[in-house]
């Protein structure tokens, strides 16, 4: 039997009230004749899971659903833990488990439990590399594989009684430590045992971590009276509850950008949940569930820049059973009007405006407008989950750049106009009097323009004295 495994901390979870009016598009791809089915990863175009203890693979319908037996000759329960690609990590039980890697078939497995080792668990990938832990001497000791058994290298700090590698991306490695006794750490590693951080927040009694996006880390945290969904950038003190108001417990165990999924409750059932980086950023994804479905969880969530996917289960009370559950939700647009000043009305050429979508210092979605006219329309699209403050900033040809802040309300809407100011032909972020030089250098030139065709500031066609009167209309202004 081969299973595919998410770990989730909790099972008993309830409802909150969704704080966004977005809606998210469920589709059931529980497969007719199976008794249970999962999804544990999902792409762009594929989800992945498990249908009655089986692999299985969907491509957007229960009708696709297709199974998958990677269980090599001679072993026995295979477990599924993470995907990469057409690469499969897991172990596959001989006389105990050992950590396995898969690309695909049963025949292409690899056996990555290292000389020494009683056992072996394979729970994450990144690129060419598998983070787990070994059993070596009495101790589970984080591990990391390159794709071979003799590649494993020894990721337990000093001074542990046990370590394990649950996530991995990029070249950072994320899990947990013990130091005696029975409470884990959430921690993180860049590929040697002595690059060990424990980011246990402080009064928590325990702490790990599920998944890594970007600079963040996600997990949950156990704190009088329960567990609480968790959120890091790196540091202990960088830790974020991301806890709803009202919920008994909760736990984030994946994440895309900056939007987390996983479940949350006020009592005893779970629901899906999804989060934007802070507690009041909650989505209660069970409320888009028909009815009766009692409980639910999100597992995974992928983007391919245009739609949000997110995969888990939910139990139906009809069916008595475990089903697989995909959520889906194009991404939200923002739309409204450029106005750029000092310029005639139909360009004699396009003109490029970028743009960039910030919450902090991470950039959500950027891209460039082609003008055309002095007034053009904008319009760009935001991470479905993604709400609360955020800013844009636009900046191009001979305008100057502009920093508007936004509210995010996680569903489709407009800014109005965004007036733009014209005379930096030198693109200094100031119109000043090398702006003028600028335009004296370029003077007479026509379309399609001389050496520097934000010279042509009104974008008239042809560098000459008008250009040089905005410039002193807008003298001395300067970037936002």
């Amino acid at each position: 039997m081969v299973s595919v495994v998410k770990t989730i901390a909790f099972i008993t979870l309830a409802p909150l009230a969704a704080t966004s009016n977005a809606q998210w598009a469920v589709t059931n791809l529980h497969p007719a004749g199976a008794t249970s089915s999962a999804i544990s990863k999902v792409t762009a175009t594929q989800q992945f899971g498990a249908t009655g203890g089986v692999m299985t693979v969907w491509s957007g319908s229960a009708g696709s659903a297709v199974t998958v037996n990677l269980t090599p000759p001679g072993t026995s329960n295979v477990s599924i833990r993470d995907m990469n690609g057409s690469n499969q990590v897991g172990d596959a039980s001989t006389s105990a488990p050992h950590a396995s890697l898969w690309s695909g078939t049963a025949a292409s497995w690899v056996d990555l439990n290292p000389a020494g080792s009683l056992s072996s668990y394979a729970r994450a990938f990144s690129g060419s590399q598998q983070g787990g832990q070994a059993h070596i001497g009495g101790v589970w000791r984080a591990s990391l594989w390159s794709g071979t058994a003799a590649s494993r290298i020894d990721m337990h700090p000093p001074g542990a009684t046990h370590s394990d590698i649950r996530a991995m991306s990029g070249f950072q490695q994320a899990g947990i430590v013990f130091y005696g006794g029975t409470a884990s750490q959430a921690s993180i590693w860049s590929g040697s045992a002595a690059s060990h951080v424990s980011i246990h927040p402080a009064g928590a009694t325990r702490s790990i971590i599920h998944a890594i996006s970007g600079p963040l880390q996600i997990g949950e945290i156990n704190s009088a009276p329960s567990s609480r969904a968790s959120l890091w950038s790196g540091t202990a003190a960088s830790w974020v509850n991301l806890n709803p108001a009202g919920a008994f417990y909760s736990g984030a165990v994946a994440g895309v950008g900056l939007v987390q999924v996983g479940l949350a409750a006020l009592g005893p059932n779970s629901h899906a949940s999804l989060w934007n980086c802070t507690p009041g950023s909650f989505v209660n994804l069970h409320s888009f569930l028909p009815p009766g479905f009692s409980y639910s969880a999100a597992t995974c969530i992928a983007t391919d820049g245009f739609t949000t996917f997110i995969g888990g289960y939910a139990f139906n009370t009809v069916t008595n059973r475990s089903e697989a559950i995909l959520w889906t939700r194009p991404w939200p647009a923002v739309t409204g009007t450029l106005q750029l000043s000092d310029a005639v009305s139909s360009f004699a050429m396009p003109r490029t405006i970028g743009y960039s979508v910030l919450q902090g210092t991470t950039v959500i979605n950027s891209g460039s407008v082609n003008t055309t006219s002095s007034s053009s329309p904008l319009s760009f699209t935001i991470p479905s989950g993604t709400s609360g403050s955020a800013q844009l900033v636009l900046d191009g040809s001979s305008w100057l750049k502009r920093r508007i802040n936004l509210t995010l309300t996680g569903s489709n809407q407009s800014i109005g106009s965004v007036l733009m100011q014209n005379g930096d032909a030198d693109a200094s972020g100031e119109v000043d009097a090398a702006d003028i030089d600028a335009v004296i250098a370029d003077f007479g030139s026509t379309y399609p323009g001389g050496p520097n065709p934000n010279a042509d500031v009104d974008v008239s066609g042809e560098t000459d004295a008008a250009d040089i009167d905005i410039i002193i209309a807008n003298f001395g202004a300067v970037d936002d």
